[in-house]
């Protein structure tokens, strides 16, 4: 009798993760039908100072600000935001992820990178905000060769600049956590009016 109880667990075990392996598949698939849009730049600072600050009639005054002109000297300009991501789920299944690494681009140059720790779902049908803490260091997207960042913010609220979010997911199946293979990358030109919305 106790061997048949055994053999009843063992294979209640085994369907119970197989099926949490399905729905873990499942919830993956889903992810990649899911649309990803950048909402919002918010609290964005340029060595600690906030963008509204150094911001004045267009024109960016470093020499104003000590911090900045301190860390200009010495070409390390850390970059602090908060970037709001909406993921859509078109479909009619729930996407979740565990977490997720990020690779921000300015026209092709890294404005930030790290690893957003937090389980996000997004029931069938709905959409929901991942507020991502970015920090980065800007020095050569303000004084390298394209000035990316710095032609960006000295511009007027109609300038815009091509931003790429690049994401890979991490899941949890059977207790391991896997990598999604590749990242899922999204594209977005973006005006200059988004940091100050």
């Amino acid at each position: 009798m106790k061997k048949i109880q055994l053999l009843f667990l063992l294979l209640l075990s085994i369907s119970l993760v197989n099926c949490g392996i399905g729905d873990q598949k499942r919830e993956i698939e889903t992810l990649g039908k899911c649309k990803f849009e950048i909402k919002s730049i918010k609290e964005m600072k340029v060595a600690g100072t906030s963008v509204d600050k150094i911001i004045k009639k267009g024109n960016l005054d470093f020499g104003s600000i000590p911090n900045i002109a301190i860390a200009a000297l010495q070409q390390n300009i850390p970059l602090d935001a908060i970037l709001n991501l909406e993921v859509t789920n078109p479909t009619d299944s729930k996407a979740s992820i565990d977490e997720f690494d990020y690779i921000i681009l300015l026209e092709n140059s890294e404005l930030a990178n790290g690893t957003v720790n937090q389980k996000i779902s997004v029931d069938a049908k709905q959409a929901a905000i991942i507020p991502i803490n970015i920090k980065g260091e800007v020095y050569k997207l303000v004084f390298g060769e394209d000035k990316a960042l710095l032609k960006f913010l000295t511009g007027d609220n109609t300038t815009k600049a091509n931003f790429t979010i690049k994401v890979k997911p991490t899941f949890t199946v059977a207790g391991q956590k896997v990598k999604y293979p590749g990242y899922i990358s999204i594209d977005k030109q973006l005006s200059r009016e988004i940091l100050f919305k």
